[in-house]
């Protein structure tokens, strides 16, 4: 069975190749409200290229709908779970499949460039 992995912010991985995204925005309606809209793409089929490949290149693939109900059962769950307890309890599963723990990356922000080392991710903190 392959390696499934997160490449922090986004991606999901299987062999160091990106077969799905995660995307989140968050808006501010007014101080009162706030939006937070979730998806996320699967790669189901498709040939595997250099920095991509797609779930049937690995197992069968499952069909759309039976996937899609998978994802938001398990999303409902783990909204639910981070809403009563935080990050804390994903934090485990999170270092087990960080696909950049250990390894140099480059951030880039506004103006500035720095070549920085993945060491962790902690409960308390968003970065690397």
């Amino acid at each position: 069975r392959p390696m499934l992995q997160l490449k922090w912010p986004n991606d999901l991985w299987i062999d160091q190749r990106k077969f799905a995204g995660i995307l989140i925005e968050v808006a501010h309606a007014s101080p009162e409200s706030t939006w937070l809209v979730a998806g996320i793409g699967v790669n189901l089929r498709g040939p595997a290229l250099a920095d991509r490949t797609s779930l049937a290149q690995h197992t069968q693939a499952p069909q759309k709908e039976a996937l899609a109900q998978q994802i938001a059962r398990h999303w409902q769950h783990a909204a639910a779970q981070f809403e009563r307890t935080g990050f804390a309890p994903f934090l485990p599963r999170w270092q087990q499949r960080d696909a950049l723990a250990g390894q140099w990356v480059q951030h880039l922000a506004q103006q500035a460039r720095a070549f920085i080392r993945s060491r962790r991710c902690a409960a308390a903190s968003a970065r690397h």
